[in-house]
């Protein structure tokens, strides 16, 4: 199975099984995973920039897709890496999901950039 194929089928696959009961609801939030390499390209990790970049065309269209339905889509991009030793840890990560979700409905779509930076 293929970068790509692991990022963006297994995020569409999740998103098909969960927005259909979010739309009869009529609320809800997707929520997908991006990294800066999705944006700004970087040779060294070809396939990943290939792959974060796709999930983050299908994490808008998402929020296009659902637009007026009270489900709204979230992307955080994270810009470096994420271990224990920097000042956005795996837990900290978890939290912004959390806190983005606990925001008000406004919004349908939401982005939001980590930048990590070790710990002084």
């Amino acid at each position: 199975m293929s970068a790509l194929e692991v990022m963006v089928g297994g995020a569409l696959t999740a998103a098909n099984a969960v927005i259909p009961g979010m739309k009869q609801r009529g609320h809800g939030m997707v929520m997908f995973t991006g990294s800066h390499w999705g944006e700004v390209p970087n040779p060294a990790f070809a396939a990943p920039s290939i792959g974060k970049a796709a999930l983050h065309q299908l994490a808008r269209l998402v929020a296009l897709d659902l637009k007026g339905s009270g489900v709204r889509s979230m992307l955080l991009i994270i810009k470096g890496l994420v271990h224990r030793q920097t000042t956005e840890n795996p837990k900290r990560i978890g939290e912004a999901f959390l806190n983005a979700y606990q925001q008000p409905q406004s919004p349908e779509s939401t982005e939001i950039l980590f930048e990590t930076q070790p710990e002084p």
